[in-house]
């Protein structure tokens, strides 16, 4: 095992991608930053809803904050593309997953699915399949109406408790101090 394992690792160190070239990617595109941004909170979050999901009987404060945190997300990659940007806008129309689904199952395999598409267009400068994109945002809408569904919890609702918490973390405007100050959190 160790002779492979070894060759393996120096095989993965000439292979991957330097990380000043993917630089020179995002440096000449902010866009696609930004959309690695989001796709990286998308995965983030689909975690946390995810585990929340699997407690005995899950947090829905907790579910409401990270739910809304997911959606966040989605709606960031609007900026990205026109056809990524009708998935959100869509999304009132959009129907919840069939009752005997797994919204779990789902919102990882779409999040996944995503950040594949989106690791190939960053990191080897393949175009994107916004259409292959779109479908996974309405796969993440899907899961996520059918968690709000499962465990009473308005989409209404979650989109108020995220705006209301990061009107307060942000007060407007981003900033990297206030992400880490995360003021709206000092008296829970």
């Amino acid at each position: 095992m160790e002779g492979i394992e070894n060759k393996h690792i120096e095989m993965v160190k000439s292979l991957s991608k330097p990380g000043e070239e993917l630089n020179k990617t995002l440096e000449t595109n902010p866009l696609l930053s930004q959309a690695v941004h989001m796709v990286l909170g998308i995965c983030g979050e689909v975690e946390e809803v995810v585990s929340l999901l699997g407690e005995f009987k899950p947090d829905t404060n907790k579910l409401k904050l990270e739910l809304g945190d997911l959606l966040f997300y989605c709606r960031g990659l609007e900026v990205y593309s026109a056809s990524l940007n009708a998935a959100c806008i869509a999304m009132e129309t959009i129907k919840p997953l069939p009752e005997k689904s797994s919204p779990e199952k789902a919102l990882t395999k779409a999040a996944g699915k995503l950040a594949e598409l989106f690791k190939k267009h960053w990191a080897y400068n393949k175009p994107l399949d916004e259409s292959a994109a779109f479908l996974q945002l309405v796969h993440i809408y899907a899961s996520v109406k059918a968690v709000c569904s499962k465990t009473d919890i308005s989409v209404e609702k979650v989109l108020q408790c995220n705006y209301d918490k990061l009107s307060v973390r942000y007060q407007g405007k981003y900033s990297d101090e206030a992400a880490i100050k995360r003021v709206d959190q000092k008296n829970e």
